[in-house]
């Protein structure tokens, strides 16, 4: 009995030590996702990507989230996000501003059956204001605008039997916080069948993440628990740059292309993470860490080309998104897994809508379709070390159905209202990851 104690007391000592020096020596700059992350490799933080909301798509304009395919029809003040060139056809002063709702679930299963949370949020997705110059054969229409650009709302929760890491664990993730891109440009007609714009714009948010979780071994001795509660607060800043352009070679023919620069995204992170050890028939442990750091993330370019037929009072269109996601880099470091494979792959997305403009009427019906698959070739499966990646064996890719109308009122006031549902689903041979999410969106416009 009395050797039996002594290794029990020696296990705990080593242990100890051993936490000791992780802490002293690997400790590692605060993860925008909320963890104080040691030692993490590239591999391991592609998840931040998406948990921040970086590998989303803003909702601009309800006519452009009903139609779904915009780059060669935007022709109002919200064509500074989508595609500036589309601020060449606005010739009167226009003003927008669009509120929006979403509501989103995220549901994971382990095999011990599926767990998600609701997150539901309100919030101001655009604002702008175009202001035509008569110069230059045509118009130059300067603009400014601000608008969400990343949603970084989430509520994650799990329980499990971590095998390769003998615990049970459980684990919940609650994130909240949004940032906002400050735009600036201007779209000219450089002919009667050419139009080009660029814009810029400035980011600037912020994201509080509360994380808790605890876990204790499989096996029965020693009977030890550990319990962490980490919260991180992120400051969001960054740049980036839109060039546009819409062709019109044929009145039933119009032609889109808008090319997004590479864009930076800078977190100040401040954090504090506390520990706590309980041990039965013993004397536990508590400690308490604050860190402090910066991440800088790289998104890669993205394209999108468009085309749309008007053909009396039917509007038809379709376009492509593409994304090269394996340039994404997170401070400076490019994500690849050991073996030199990539983490986020190329994305090519489709989107197609149709809208009805009755005659005699002062209305427009529009519905839209879009697919668009997740850039993450492969799923991080252990949130509670931020490790641990399983490669995604088959996915259903994010699908939205989209329905909207839009009606003018008193000859100059434009209301429009959209409604969006996207499904998706990925399956790893531990993991499965469903996601749900709706969107009611409400614009109204003024031309002066």
């Amino acid at each position: 009995m009395v050797d039996r104690a002594r290794q029990h007391r020696w296990w705990r000592v080593r242990r100890r030590l051993a936490a000791a020096l992780v802490l002293a020596c690997c400790i590692g700059p605060i993860g925008p996702k909320g963890a104080v992350t040691a030692g993490a490799q590239a591999q391991d933080r592609a998840v931040e990507f998406e948990d921040l909301g970086l590998t989303g798509t803003a909702e601009i304009g309800a006519r452009a989230t009903a139609l779904r395919a915009f780059a060669a029809s935007s022709d109002d003040v919200t064509a500074l996000v989508l595609n500036s060139a589309g601020l060449a056809r606005v010739k009167r002063i226009h003003g927008a501003a669009v509120m929006a709702r979403s509501e989103s679930r995220v549901t994971l299963d382990y095999g011990n059956g599926p767990t998600g949370e609701d997150v539901s949020d309100s919030y101001l997705a655009f604002a702008g204001v175009a202001y035509p110059l008569r110069v230059l054969r045509g118009s130059l229409v300067p603009a400014i605008s601000v608008h969400r650009a990343f949603d970084s709302a989430l509520d994650l929760a799990y329980a499990r039997d971590n095998v390769t890491d003998s615990r049970a664990e459980r684990f919940q993730m609650q994130q909240s916080g949004a940032t906002y891109a400050y735009t600036l440009g201007l779209g000219i007609d450089l002919s009667s069948t050419l139009s080009a714009g660029v814009s810029a714009f400035l980011l600037n948010g912020s994201i509080d993440t509360h994380r808790r979780y605890q876990w204790q071994p499989l096996v029965t001795p020693p009977g030890e628990r550990t319990f962490v509660l980490e919260d991180v607060s992120s400051d969001v800043g960054g740049y980036g740059a839109q060039v546009g352009m819409q062709l019109y070679f044929h009145p039933r023919v119009q032609i889109g292309l808008c090319f997004n620069a590479p864009t930076v995204v800078k977190l100040h992170s401040t954090g504090v993470r506390e520990e706590t050890t309980q041990i039965e028939n013993d004397v536990g442990s508590f400690l308490r860490q604050t860190s402090e750091g910066d991440t800088e993330y790289i998104l890669p370019y993205r394209f999108n080309g468009a085309i749309a037929l008007p053909l009396g009072a039917w509007l038809l269109a379709a376009q492509v998104n593409y994304a090269d996601w394996g340039e994404a880099a997170v401070d400076g470091r490019r994500i690849y897994t050991r073996s030199t494979e990539t983490v986020l792959e190329t994305v090519l997305g489709f989107s197609a809508g149709v809208e009805w403009s009755p005659a005699r009427l002062p209305v427009r019906l529009r519905a839209g379709y879009e697919y668009a698959p997740s850039p993450l070739k492969f799923l991080q499966t252990d949130r509670i070390d931020n490790d641990t990646l399983a490669r995604i064996g088959s996915q259903s890719g994010r699908s939205s159905i989209a329905l909207g109308a839009g009606a003018l009122l008193f000859t100059r006031i434009v209301v429009d209202a959209a409604w969006v549902q996207t499904e998706g689903t990925r399956e790893t041979t531990v993991l499965t990851d469903d996601y749900s999410a709706t969107l009611v969106s409400l614009q109204a416009a003024y031309w002066f």
